[in-house]
Formats: C-alpha cells, structure tokens, sequence
C-alpha cells in the first residue's frame, strides 16, 4: 500500500512521465531544491528503503523459526518424545471412576467386580 502511495506522488509531481536522477548522486545534487524530481528521488530512496528494511526483517523471521523448529526437533529426538507411545490395554480398577474409552464417544469402561 506503501508503495502504492509513493508511485502515485511521483505521478502526481511528474506527470508527463519525466526520469529523476538517483537520490543522493552528482546531478541529483545539482538540482534545484524545489525541483519536483529533488522530493520524487528522495521519496524513491526512502521506499526502496523500506522494502529493503521489510524484506530482511521477513528474512530474520522466517530464519529465527527454522530455529526454532530445528531446535525443537533436536530437543525431542534427544529426549526420546518424538516416539509416540505404543497403545496399550485400558484396564478398569476398583474404586476409581469410569474411563472414557478413547474415540468412543459415551463408552466407558467400568470396574465389574469379577475382573
């Protein structure tokens, strides 16, 4: 949107689609400062730098993620939790309430007495 707005101020100041010189080199120097194109290469500068300032704040993300990740991976292959645990036989015990019995909705599993 940023940019958006900066191509239309440079449109706006220079409408018959006239070039600027570079921010900051020796003919943008010798320009008069009420130039248009002196305010159209400032601007372009300062959008360029803010892309650039936005793409490696992106970049930085994205980097401190994968990190993350990778260290999180390292941390549950070392511990042994990436494994999952091996099903088992739920067994109903006495004086303890009924199991759910798990992805059966409504189903418990109940101490009988004679188990």
């Amino acid at each position: 949107m940023t940019h958006l707005r900066a191509c239309a101020q440079a449109t706006v100041l220079l409408p018959n689609g006239e070039t600027w010189p570079t921010y900051g080199t020796l003919p943008w120097l010798r320009l008069d400062p009420q130039d248009p194109r002196v305010y159209v290469a400032t601007l372009e500068a300062a959008e360029q730098h803010r892309m650039d300032e936005e793409r490696r704040h992106a970049d930085a993300r994205a980097q401190a993620l994968a990190t993350r990740q990778a260290a999180a991976d390292q941390r549950a292959a070392r511990h042994h939790t990436m494994r999952t645990r091996e099903p088992h036989a739920l067994t109903a015990t006495p004086d303890w309430p009924p199991i759910q019995i798990p992805g059966s909705p409504g189903e418990y599993l109940t101490y009988q007495g004679n188990e």
